[in-house]
């Protein structure tokens, strides 16, 4: 392993540790997820689930979940994101699995080839079980009691049984939802299309509020009351929307730069110090008043925080570890 070293920012805050080097993934990866030890990465051009060693940056395993090559024998897309239209995110419609999160205790990877999400178990690192969906899903969430599927084309969010592997609700929802995100009773998903943040009362499966934000808006993460949302294509500056789950509005816009990467695959992520924002740098900005607390020479398009460290994609597909 290689010494550590710090990268370079600009700001107040102290320097990021880089504990190893970059690692390489499969093609086409989306997002790290840290859980089980691990961190997990779909890899959505390969059909794979990767596993990382936290400690060493080494692969613990690689398992398939999936296979692209039936979406694009059907058609599924041209196979260069410059052949869409700013905003479309139509190359995801060729990723196999398009997406990967934890909960319940599995690990939940979406299968579009087969139209299901699947169950890998993290101690076998195979898959254990599989849920028919009907229907080509963009993305997933996983609480302890429920796994959350988004049908993009369908205008709707799914829920899904871990226990019995079955489909127990569905809810319409403004048109294209992609990304979700938990917090205790209530569901966020993000209607990238409809430029509007959808909130679901997991109690009931109703929706009972809808927020307004930035055009094609895709990534969103909580912190207690906070919702935050980014904004905005990989051409423009769509802002990060702060939303106040007390009253269900939209009460501040801050500047976030623009995301980076394919579209349709950027995250963002709360820490009790900020907001972190990845895109030409990746940015730590102060929720009170947007100003920019940090600012790091990564170029990046996915973050993920687990306690002190941060696991971030940058542009060149590989997850990088970083210590704060």
């Amino acid at each position: 392993m290689l010494a550590a070293a710090a990268i370079a920012l600009s700001g107040c805050a102290p320097p990021l540790t880089v504990v190893f080097p970059p690692v390489v993934l499969g093609q086409r990866p989306i997002r790290p997820v840290p859980a089980f030890g691990s961190v997990w990465v779909a890899n959505a051009a390969d059909g794979t689930v990767q596993r990382v060693d936290p400690a060493t940056g080494t692969t613990a395993a690689t398992i398939r979940v999936a296979d692209p090559q039936v979406l694009l024998a059907a058609g599924c897309a041209p196979s260069s994101e410059h052949a869409y239209a700013t905003g479309s995110f139509g190359l995801r419609g060729c990723d196999a699995p398009s997406a990967v999160a934890a909960g319940a205790g599995a690990i939940w990877a979406v299968a579009n080839d087969a139209n299901a999400v699947v169950r890998v178990d993290p101690a076998r690192n195979a898959v254990s079980g599989t849920v028919p969906l009907g229907f080509n899903a963009w993305s997933v969430a996983v609480s302890g009691d429920a796994v959350w599927v988004t049908d993009y084309v369908g205008d709707a969010v799914v829920r899904v049984d871990p226990r019995t592997l079955r489909v127990v609700a569905r809810i319409a929802l403004p048109s294209g939802p992609t990304e979700l995100a938990i917090d205790g009773t209530s569901l966020w998903v993000v209607c990238s299309a409809a430029a509007m943040l959808a909130r679901i009362d997991t109690s009931t499966n109703t929706r009972t509020a809808t927020v307004p934000v930035g055009v094609w808006a895709l990534a969103v993460a909580t912190a207690g009351d906070d919702v935050w949302v980014r904004g905005g294509s990989t051409r423009t500056n769509g802002g990060l929307y702060h939303v106040d789950a007390r009253t269900n509005t939209s009460t501040t816009v801050y500047d976030a730069g623009s995301p980076q990467g394919r579209e349709g695959v950027g995250s963002i992520a709360t820490t009790p110090r900020g907001v972190w924002v990845p895109g030409v740098t990746l940015d730590l900005i102060d929720p009170a008043t947007g100003a920019t607390i940090a600012s790091y020479d990564v170029a990046s398009y996915a973050v993920a925080v687990d306690g002190d460290v941060l696991w971030v994609l940058d542009v060149f597909g590989r997850l990088r570890r970083l210590r704060s």
